[in-house]
């Protein structure tokens, strides 16, 4: 598994080159976590990996996580919380006076930059942020695989979830139960805070649940994920409690139609963006286009949000190996909303979708137990 890491690390140096820069410092848990095998939240004490092109790498941690640390890489140093990690830092940029350094301009503070200037007044930085993000993005066998076991474990929890829907629960109480069932599966916390939102509250993408009981006559929108040893996983689906007016089962039914287009059309070498506008194509064309008002998808891995964003100005071409979210909706006030989203893998062959919980209209429609 160590060699996977160390592959990891020998992509970033050979882009370093590319990129004429002498040093990098990595400093998001996830990206270390990526690069190295090793995953720890340090809270606000400075956690790094310093990596060099004629050099080994430095993984600079607090005293509290070197005994673990040092199983991952080969030159650990660590500073106790009334040192500080600056003297250290100094001494690691020693031979690094000038010249080009990447950094996370997304994370980076402004204080570990001053930093970093202090010790090295003639650096010139340079984001490795869009580098690290495109090589996160085209995902592994092993990655993949477990992706897919996320997606079949949150399908199961899911599908049990709306088997326990009883006349009088809240959504609250229903995310406890989504929330529990994760947890018997030993899922330790939520990819997301999970969503549960019925009636006109389903319109609102981001809505927040509350003691609202789940009636008949309304949507019941689900919006939930969990990881799998890191990797995640999210779904939507929008059911119906009772009997569906034509205008519910046509709102629905556009936003199905939209979203099997756009998987559809998922292969190499297509343009994000043309996923983004197929599926937006199809809403507008029933009459619905002011009703989507986000964008078709995000990226998933190591985070629930990721690099690629699929929206309708990204021309980036799609790669074998990325993961993505396709998830159309439509949400009209005081009516209810309706988003429906899977995750997929892209395959030399097309779109692999690893969340695979019904979603025709047929099989949406409840009544209670």
């Amino acid at each position: 598994m160590q060699g996977i890491f160390e592959k990891r690390r020998e992509q970033v140096r050979k882009r370093m080159e590319e990129e004429g820069m002498e040093g990098a410092l990595v400093l998001h848990p996830t990206n270390i976590y990526y690069l190295t095998g090793y995953l720890a939240d340090p809270h606000e004490r400075f956690m790094g990996l310093f990596l060099f092109r004629s050099s080994e790498e430095v993984f600079l941690v607090p005293q509290l996580e070197r005994e673990r640390a040092n199983a991952y890489l080969k030159e650990v140093v660590s500073y106790t919380d009334d040192e500080g990690p600056l003297p250290l830092i100094r001494k690691i940029m020693t031979d690094l006076t000038e010249g080009v350094f990447g950094v996370e301009k997304e994370v980076i503070t402004l204080e570990r930059v001053e930093w970093l200037k202090e010790i090295s007044p003639s650096l010139i930085f340079r984001s490795l942020h869009p580098f690290l993000a495109k090589l996160r993005g085209v995902k592994s066998r092993e990655e993949q695989d477990l992706l897919r076991r996320a997606g079949k474990m949150l399908d199961e929890i899911l599908m049990e979830g709306i088997r326990s829907l009883k006349k009088g629960m809240t959504e609250r109480q229903m995310v406890t139960l989504l929330e529990g069932l994760a947890k018997e599966r030993g899922v330790q916390r939520m990819s997301f805070d999970t969503m549960v939102l019925s009636g006109p509250k389903s319109a609102l993408p981001h809505g927040i649940p509350e003691d609202r009981p789940i009636l008949e006559g309304e949507y019941l929108l689900f919006d939930l994920g969990i990881p799998y040893q890191g990797y995640h996983s999210d779904i939507t689906r929008t059911f119906f409690l009772g009997k569906p007016t034509k205008r519910h089962e046509m709102v629905y039914k556009t936003v199905l139609k939209a979203q099997q287009s756009a998987i559809s059309m998922v292969k190499p070498g297509i343009l994000y963006r043309s996923l983004d506008e197929e599926a937006r194509r199809v809403i507008e064309a029933e009459g619905y286009g002011s009703y989507f008002i986000h964008r078709l998808g995000h990226g998933l891995g190591l985070d629930v949000h990721e690099f690629p964003s699929v929206h309708g100005h990204n021309g980036e071409i799609v790669e074998v190996g990325n993961v993505f979210t396709v998830e159309p909706g439509i949400y009209i006030p005081d009516f209810g909303g309706v988003r429906i989203e899977d995750d997929v893998i892209v395959t030399a062959q097309g779109a692999e979708t690893f969340t695979g919980a019904p979603k025709e209209w047929e099989e949406m429609i409840l009544s209670f137990s």
